[in-house]
């Protein structure tokens, strides 16, 4: 039997974690929970429990939410508890009660994580628990990530139990006397987890004696091969990823020199969302200029470089310049103002221009470049569209769809970063300059 006061101690010793840390105790009432929570109690502790009300089983679930409270206060431990109208929720979101319950759930304890100033939250989860995910997470696909299950630390989440299988914990419970709720619907098999539980696990546990202790040692060994694997690939991606102007720029050539580099793709990729893999890959070797979108980021394969940014929210709005102005706070810092030409000496700065007041029309005008502008870039001769003059600078997508332009009345005056237009340059005829500074 395992010396029940120091298992918290040691947890957190091993994990570097102050024991002086406030702690939060995700507690349903089940015997997971109630263990855990004993066992932060025996260790001389004094977490705050939470208990989730989610109206799913009557007054079953008002009894589960009672005990939990009684528990606490015969501890004189801080509770919180709150009731939620799960199906209404799952309805809403066109979610199933299980994804419902748990989205609600982990959006309450962050709320009082943050509210409460409490460092970690603590959840009940065990070896057995853990064995399911990698089932479950088999069936659906996954790498060596997936196949090593929970993790007992992952950022402020903490799962000191999950050295102990489900026996062991309810063998803790009987030694501490400890009385809890027994949830009737976790004997269904209804459920994709509680199946595997119920009718998958069980033929490996009899049919592979010490099954426990050999999924324990593999687990942890594919636990320490990841946080290996992640390491490495952290310090290869930094030496690779190049960031400039908000975005990330991953070498293409390089990346096809590493072997098995899809992998390396996917994780470089994974923390920004779920990102068509395959087509990205097949596009490596094809016509660059393919954008690729996952929630808030995309990804642009432009000719030598796959550019990550998030991606843009900006809706298109013009914005006016009066002669008076001097500061443009939006859409970005710009000053302005008038000064004599003989005073004036140019700049060769991108980001400055100036021009002869006395050929503007007020207020000048911002906004977006659109297909079939058009301008007399200063140096060249005649017209051109934006597009070709995009084509001739080089510019990626992503640097295009940034540009801004600035006009006077109908005409392109500035694409501003680039190149002012030819007709409104200063000239020996020039008696007062504008000009304009982006910041």
């Amino acid at each position: 039997m395992y010396n029940l006061p120091s298992i918290i101690p040691q947890f957190l010793k091993a994990h570097n974690i102050a024991d002086s840390s406030r702690f939060l105790i995700a507690c349903s009432g089940g015997v997971d929970s109630m263990v855990l929570a004993e066992l932060f109690v025996q260790a001389g502790q004094k977490p705050a429990l939470v208990h989730c009300n989610f109206m799913l089983r009557g007054d079953d679930s008002d009894s589960d939410q009672a005990f939990v409270e009684n528990y606490a206060k015969d501890k004189d431990l801080t509770f919180y508890t709150k009731n939620f109208d799960t199906t209404a929720f799952a309805k809403e979101k066109g979610i199933s009660i299980q994804m419902a319950a748990r989205d609600l759930r982990y959006s309450y304890f962050a709320s009082l994580l943050k509210n409460h100033h409490l460092k970690f939250l603590c959840t009940a989860h065990h070896a057995d628990d853990s064995l399911e995910t990698i089932l479950l997470n088999l069936g659906r696909g996954t790498g060596l990530s997936g196949l090593s299950g929970m993790k007992p630390k992952r950022d402020n989440i903490l799962r000191p139990l999950l050295h102990l299988t489900k026996s062991e914990i309810i063998e803790i419970a009987n030694s501490l006397q400890l009385a809890w709720r027994e949830d009737a619907s976790n004997t269904k098999t209804d459920y994709q987890r509680n199946y595997i539980r119920h009718k998958v696990a069980p033929v490996f546990k009899d049919n592979f004696p010490g099954f426990d202790t050999g999924f324990k040692n593999t687990s942890k060994q594919l636990i320490n091969d990841d946080s290996l694997l992640n390491y490495l690939l952290s310090e290869k991606i930094q030496s690779l990823v190049v960031e400039e102007n908000a975005l990330l720029k991953m070498p293409i050539a390089e990346l096809l020199k590493i072997k098995g580099y899809p992998s390396f793709l996917h994780y470089w990729l994974k923390p920004y969302g779920n990102f068509d893999l395959p087509s990205i890959i097949e596009s490596l070797n094809g016509k660059s200029g393919r954008v690729f979108v996952s929630g808030q980021h995309e990804l642009l394969v432009d000719r030598d470089f796959l550019i990550l940014r998030q991606a843009k929210q900006e809706k298109n709005h013009t914005y006016f310049i009066n002669e008076g102005d001097e500061i443009l706070e939006v859409p970005f810092l710009l000053t302005t103002g008038k000064i004599s030409a003989s005073d004036f000496e140019i700049s060769r700065n991108r980001k400055h221009a100036a021009f002869d007041k006395d050929k503007l029309q007020f207020p000048l005008k911002l906004r977006r470049w659109k297909n079939g502008d058009s301008f007399y870039p200063l140096g060249m001769k005649g017209k051109k569209k934006l597009s070709d003059f995009f084509i001739d600078q080089k510019l990626n997508l992503y640097e295009k769809e940034d540009i801004w332009i600035m006009l006077s009345g109908d005409d392109i005056i500035w694409v501003i970063n680039h190149r002012i237009d030819d007709r409104y340059k200063i000239s020996e005829t020039t008696k007062s300059v504008y000009f304009a500074r982006l910041k």
